[in-house]
């Protein structure tokens, strides 16, 4: 797997990634449900960083489910089963620390992975302290996080 960099681009998405088809082939979905490996809920207020990841992380075949925000997201009342929560931090509204606090106060045992830009050692003790089963910063490495992604949804919710 080749190694890449996540970090927010401005801008829509280049032609190449609007669609798959070619001469004599049909026009397919851009971003095609993949076999699943699980489900990752994805919540970060970024637009281009949820469809860099989107797109990462379905080439691996793992399920995503995106939001823009924390309050979308509980609005979903999203399945725990096979499946993990990546959560920025830094976020308009209820910000990722606030989610995760909820999400416990409920009951919830969905496995937490931050992401960040934010370096502040204090953040991240407190998601550890918390619940969470990794805290990675951004820019961080496609193989990193799709490593961390796996061990979290190895913890099966039961």
């Amino acid at each position: 797997m080749a190694t890449y960099t996540i970090q927010p681009r401005n801008g829509p998405d280049p032609p190449e990634y609007l669609s798959n088809h070619g001469a004599g082939v049909p026009a397919k979905p851009y971003l095609e449900e993949p076999k699943s490996r699980g489900t990752v809920y994805l919540v970060d207020d970024d637009p281009s960083v949820r469809r860099a990841l989107m797109r990462l992380l379905r080439s691996d075949g793992i399920r995503v489910c995106d939001f823009a925000n924390a309050d979308e997201f509980l609005r979903s009342a999203p399945e725990e089963g096979h499946a993990c929560l990546v959560l920025d931090v830094d976020m308009q509204g209820t910000d990722g620390l606030a989610l995760q606090e909820i999400l416990k106060a409920q009951g919830s045992r969905l496995p937490v992975v931050f992401i960040s830009a934010m370096r502040d050692p204090l953040v991240h003790e407190r998601a550890i302290n918390a619940g969470a089963v990794a805290f990675i910063i951004k820019p961080f490495s496609a193989e990193k996080l799709i490593g961390l992604i796996h061990d979290a949804l190895s913890m099966r919710v039961q």
